[in-house]
């Protein structure tokens, strides 16, 4: 119930990845690997970088997957995701929530919770991709 606040080393993280551009306007980093505890909020992060994907990057018909080990797993960043969104009344307005997504119709893009158990993964054509448990993935 609480808001989600970053803490200083999370904002730091954030802003390189996210506001650190190329001479071209474009961001200069593509990849980014980052390793934490346990229950050191890995997945709230995860669903927070996913919102921000999928609302600020202005992006018409954004697909943003985020990708989980498991489908229990998907399911807490799903949930993360939500608790989130819900905790902004502004943004929840402007989004459906489903039983795996989040879709904001107004710019036709999507944030999809994906589990790494199924092969009809197929045809998706994503601007964002942010794997949670990536050491459980059984291959790239």
């Amino acid at each position: 119930g609480q808001p989600f606040q970053l803490m200083p080393w999370q904002e730091e993280f954030f802003d390189k990845l996210l506001l650190t551009k190329r001479p071209d306007g474009l961001r200069q980093y593509r990849r980014a690997f980052l390793a934490l505890p346990r229950k050191s909020g890995k997945s709230q992060m995860c669903a927070a970088l996913g919102l921000y994907c999928l609302f600020m990057d202005n992006e018409p018909g954004a697909e943003v997957i985020v990708a989980a080990g498991d489908r229990s797993q998907a399911s807490i960043l799903h949930t993360a995701a939500k608790h989130l969104l819900e905790s902004c009344p502004a943004l929840a307005r402007r989004a459906k929530v489903y039983r795996n997504s989040i879709v904001v119709e107004e710019t036709h893009s999507t944030m999809m919770t994906v589990s790494s158990e199924s092969a009809t993964k197929h045809g998706l054509n994503p601007s964002t991709v942010l794997i949670d448990e990536f050491h459980v993935f059984p291959d790239r």
